[in-house]
């Protein structure tokens, strides 16, 4: 068929581009463009064909263009798939196609469909508003974008034999089982042509002429309750194939059927495929029909059936599966929300089948924007223009298009056209309850003509064996094995793939959450931080090494020091283990992090705290026995001491933690609030938490316990020490006390705001392993500051404690009043508890055996410490008080 404008190729290799074509340039200067559209058969070019003068004219007059279109119809023996592989999917030579809705989703995935929103809403109108709304919403949006323009609607619907049914007073069927029921009452009355046999019901059952339709339509009622979001054939809330009771129940009305059919029903013509069936209803053989057809059942003449044809819905089910443990039960409200009540049977939920070619217009994203609107507004004005594609005369044979607007199911159009209104009212009643929120439709993704195809190809074998003589057995076999087949399918498209397009199609589909990590800039500061720790820490164990015979160093004892060191090493490693994540670790790793974590750091924080403890502890028995000439010198059995006080309780905490609340790694949304119109699942981060905020319980009994006892260590040194004049090596009871409360003065600022940031992910480890490092350098810096700017000082022979060194000037502290000094003509032999001795007997000792290290280290302390004497007695002298005699000065020697 030919006409203005139009170019037919019959087969699609015959077809081939006019050398006049432009391609994909879009420079309105051209004046000739030929667009090319791809169909399935020639019915389709047969339909479309008589719109073309119409669009040829309207481009002409306004866009000044000469446009031809070419329909390519495949035409072929083979079925549908090889078009579709073949010719469509991935394909780029043809400026739009006509295409079932059914395979929006997948030619959108391969980014082949333009998006004709904006199209729809800017030149469609009122036009896009005629077509029905089930039709829209489920034949040509996907992902909430307009993907097609609705050309057709393919539905099921069933035929019956009117006057048969009010001849005997029967109820037209409103349940499958009620179908089966009537079929077995007509078959056999001599009720057909010439007084002949009746068959009951009439199907076509030959491979390829719709077993898989028959059996989606009988099983859709009792698998779908809650609309195409349920799903028949795949459960899309527990992602599987969905056969079970449902599909065993089609098939046992199947073998029914057949018992009540004509016996040719296995064995119809080529030409049967698509009409026979209905043909053999319409030629008053049968007493009911069903089906989905490729084109209107009514697709002959309407002389043909107007003095005997009833139409209506598909019959439902009174039963429904329950999904939770596979079995049918009787609907009710809940489980049956959109089933209708019908006397005598009760609720029976109704789940219209629609085919799948519901045939759209459909138009390539990748060609240039003119021929792209070109093709939409062909595509548009196919749909408009589509009254009397629909409505025909009743002289003529029916097209392909069926009902697909309200303009198409008005009264008044159907009687203009020679319809009697007892059919036209049946037969716009029955089309308009197939618009249903309960409708139901092949899934409309990757895979789903595989499982058509199997569907087909399993009932065919299973009634072409059975011949109506199926038992449960064999239903059960079937069922199991094409559930097989279609996991499999599944399985081979891709599950995740397959439920995505199906959330689209719903348009539920949210962006999966993204799982967000730490970025890198923050774990390189936390790892700055930790590396900063252990650097600053190395750093100081060489100063100590290198000034190791320095009265500073050895003064302080490096045993005592480097203790506090592996301390604050351990608090600035526990950033470490909190640093990662599951990017790089496993979730048990990650959970095993959150354990360690604290382990680290705390052990550490005591490990810090025994150091300065013992130093504490043995000022403080200075204080408390000043008669017995102590020096500052910690024991080892007193430095384990403190290790015990500050660090086992730490441990013991821990491990009490660890064995019955232990934190753990777990991943959670960033925004609790998921809004259900959100375009995207609110994305997810890990972290550490723990059983009834155990995670912040933990901290918090840790830090008191620690706070707890340095607090009381610092009361007892203060009380110790308040009234006394003693000078301890450049006051370091007050840089002990200081590297102490520096240390939970940054707890208790930080814990609150870690409290306030737990709901941030980034700002909570911020804050954390900022405390981490703060707390350990802070430690540091109070205890090796002082030391090293003392020594600073005395190597350049300036500041503080290095002016005066030259100074003979010496002191005693009385031990009966430390308040006031002992002039050298008052000491006696008696004096005891001397706090510092005099040096001039040390020295002797030292000169005696000068190649021993530890009398030389010793001797190094007992100079610090004359200097030490001499510059406090510059500062009493300066500030006025009483003179100390020369005299004095003869206890020291230099």
């Amino acid at each position: 068929m030919s006409s203005e404008g139009c170019q037919q190729c019959s087969g699609i290799d015959a077809c081939r581009r006019s050398t006049e074509d432009t391609g994909d340039d879009d420079d309105t200067n051209n004046s000739i463009i030929t667009l090319r559209l791809n169909v399935f058969h020639g019915g389709i070019t047969d339909w479309l064909s008589p719109h073309i003068p119409t669009f040829v004219n309207q481009t002409a007059h306004l866009y000044n263009l000469n446009v031809t279109i070419e329909i390519v119809s495949f035409d072929s023996e083979a079925r549908m798939g090889v078009w579709l592989d073949k010719y469509v999917f991935n394909s780029t030579e043809y400026d739009g196609y006509v295409v079932p809705a059914h395979y929006l989703p997948t030619l959108t995935e391969n980014d082949q469909l333009e998006d004709l929103t904006d199209f729809v809403v800017n030149d469609m109108h009122d036009d896009w508003g005629d077509i029905l709304p089930f039709v829209r919403r489920w034949n040509a949006i996907y992902n909430n974008q307009i993907r097609g323009i609705p050309l057709t609607q393919d539905v099921a619907l069933m035929l019956y034999h009117k006057v048969l049914f009010e001849k005997y007073n029967r109820t037209v069927p409103r349940t499958w089982d009620e179908y089966t029921q009537e079929a077995e009452f007509f078959n056999g009355l001599l009720e057909g042509p010439g007084g002949s046999p009746i068959y009951g019901s009439c199907k076509r059952r030959g491979l390829g002429c719709g077993n898989s339709n028959d059996v989606f339509s009988i099983m859709s009622p009792y698998a779908q309750a809650n609309g195409p979001e349920e799903g028949v054939l795949i459960d899309f809330a527990n992602k599987t194939a969905l056969l079970g009771e449902p599909f065993k129940q089609s098939l046992k009305h199947l073998d029914d059927q057949i018992k009540y059919g004509p016996p040719d029903e296995f064995t119809m013509t080529d030409e049967g495929i698509t009409h026979c069936a209905v043909l053999f209803f319409l030629q008053r053989k049968c007493a009911l029909f069903y089906g989905i057809t490729n084109g209107a059942l009514l697709n002959q003449p309407y002389y043909m059936y107007k003095d005997f044809l009833g139409v209506a819905a598909l019959p439902g089910s009174s039963k429904i599966l329950d999904r939770s443990t596979g079995k049918l039960k009787e609907c009710t409200i809940e489980s049956c929300p959109h089933s209708i009540y019908e006397e005598g049977i009760g609720l029976v939920n109704y789940a219209p089948a629609w085919g799948v070619t519901n045939w759209v217009g459909a138009v390539h994203a990748g060609k240039g924007e003119l021929r792209k609107k070109l093709s939409k507004e062909f595509f548009a004005l196919v749909g408009r223009d589509s009254l009397n594609d629909v409505i025909q005369n009743t002289t003529e044979n029916k097209k392909i298009p069926n009902p697909h607007r309200r303009s198409h199911l008005v009264l008044d159009d159907w009687l203009a056209k020679g319809y009697d209104e007892e059919f036209a009212e049946s037969y716009i009643t029955a089309y308009e309850s197939t618009e249903s929120l309960n409708v139901a439709k092949y899934p409309p993704v990757d895979g789903s003509l595989d499982m058509i195809v199997a569907l087909e190809n399993v009932v065919f074998q299973y009634v072409n064996s059975t011949r109506g003589n199926g038992n449960e057995a064999l239903q059960s076999g079937t069922e199991a094995a094409l559930k097989t087949t279609f996991e499999g399918i599944i399985d081979s498209k891709g599950r995740d793939v397959i439920f995505r397009q199906y959330e689209k199609y719903l348009d539920v589909y949210k962006e999966p959450s993204t799982d967000q990590y730490l970025n890198n800039d923050l774990q390189v500061y936390g790892l700055f931080l930790s590396g900063a720790v252990l650097l600053t820490s190395l750093g100081i164990v060489a100063w100590m090494r290198k000034y190791r015979n320095e009265y500073v160093v050895i003064h302080s004892q490096p045993q005592v020091l480097k203790v506090a060191l592996c301390g604050s090493v351990l608090m600035g490693a526990a950033i470490v283990p909190r640093s990662l994540d599951d990017k790089w670790l496993s979730i048990e790793n990650c959970s095993a992090m959150c354990v360690l974590y604290p382990w680290v750091y705390f052990v550490g924080l005591g490990t810090m705290l025994s150091a300065l403890f013992s130093k504490i502890e043995r000022i403080i028995l200075i204080h408390e026995k000043p008669n017995e000439g102590l020096s500052l010198h910690v024991s080892f059995n007193e430095l384990k001491k403190s290790f015990i006080f500050a660090v086992v309780p730490n441990v013991l905490i821990l491990l009490v933690w660890t064995i019955f609340r232990p934190n753990y790694w777990e991943r959670s949304k960033l925004d609790d609030t998921d809004d259900e119109f959100a375009s995207a699942h609110p994305d997810t981060f890990g972290r550490c938490v723990g059983n009834d905020a155990n995670y912040t319980i933990i901290y918090f009994v840790l830090l008191l316990y620690n706070f707890g006892i340095s607090f009381a260590q610092c009361l007892r040194l203060y009380r110790c020490t308040h009234n006394q004049k003693v000078s301890l090596d450049s006051l370091e009871d007050k840089w002990i006390v200081s590297a102490i409360m520096a240390t939970f003065e940054f707890w208790l600022i930080g814990l609150p705001v870690l409290l306030l940031m737990a709901d941030n992910y980034y700002y909570d480890y911020f804050v954390e392993v900022s405390l981490f490092a703060l707390t350990a350098l802070s430690s540091l810096a109070f205890l090796f500051a002082p030391k090293y700017f003392y020594l600073r000082d005395k190597l350049r022979n300036r500041g503080p404690f290095a002016e005066g060194m030259s100074s003979e000037k010496g002191y005693k502290i009385r031990s009966d009043d430390p308040n006031k000094f002992l002039r050298a003509e008052e000491m006696t032999d008696g004096d005891e508890g001397l706090l510092f001795r005099t040096l001039s007997s040390g020295y002797e000792g030292v000169g005696e055996s000068g190649h021993n290290d530890e009398l030389r280290k010793r001797l190094i302390v007992l100079e610090e410490e004359n200097r030490n004497m001499k510059h406090v007695v510059g500062e009493l002298e300066e500030r006025e008080i009483e003179a100390i005699p020369p005299s004095m000065f003869s206890q020291v020697t230099t």
